[in-house]
């Protein structure tokens, strides 16, 4: 039985052309990974020669004086802050027997403490009015005032009747 020839030639150069067309495909495919990566390698270059120069720019602003400054401040602020508040202690007691004196009450004890203060009041009857009422007119009168440097907070205890001792929170307005 002879063997047919034709059918094997046909074969062969379909064969040839898809792997010859594949090996094209695969040329420029190639190609097209290596313009590509080279691309990505410029543009990590760009960009590691912008973040150098960030780098340097942020060393220098480290270096500068005032930013040290600016920064000693920013990590110490609270501190700053609690000392500026405890310098003004005179005048929240200032405050505080000023407002007391106007409704006939005496400031026995006073402590203050991050924005509050707490004080001890006493209160005696006399011929102006008994002493109840001047607690009552005072927390009244002490709640109603906007132009007060503080806050009333709430009374933890009363005691006595012709002599009255109470504490007083203050709360430090901000």
């Amino acid at each position: 039985m002879p063997i047919d020839s034709k059918f094997y030639k046909q074969k062969k150069s379909k064969s040839f052309y898809y792997a010859l067309a594949f090996l094209f495909f695969v040329i420029i495919l190639t190609g097209a990974l290596y313009a590509y990566n080279t691309m990505i390698v410029g543009s990590n270059a760009d960009l590691e020669a912008e973040i150098n120069r960030l780098e340097t720019s942020i060393n220098k602003l480290k270096d500068d004086e005032n930013v040290k400054a600016y920064s000693l401040y920013v990590s110490n602020q609270k501190t700053f802050d609690s000392l500026t508040a405890q310098s003004q202690i005179p005048d929240f007691i200032k405050e505080v027997k000023k407002t007391l004196t106007q409704y006939w009450l005496e400031l026995s004890w006073f402590n203050y403490n991050d924005g509050k203060v707490a004080v001890k009041v006493i209160s005696e009857w006399d011929d102006r009015s008994e002493s109840y009422q001047k607690v009552v007119k005072f927390l009244k009168n002490y709640r109603s005032d906007e132009n007060s440097l503080f806050t009333l907070d709430t009374i933890s205890w009363v005691t006595g009747q012709s002599k009255m001792n109470f504490d007083v929170n203050f709360v430090l307005k901000k």
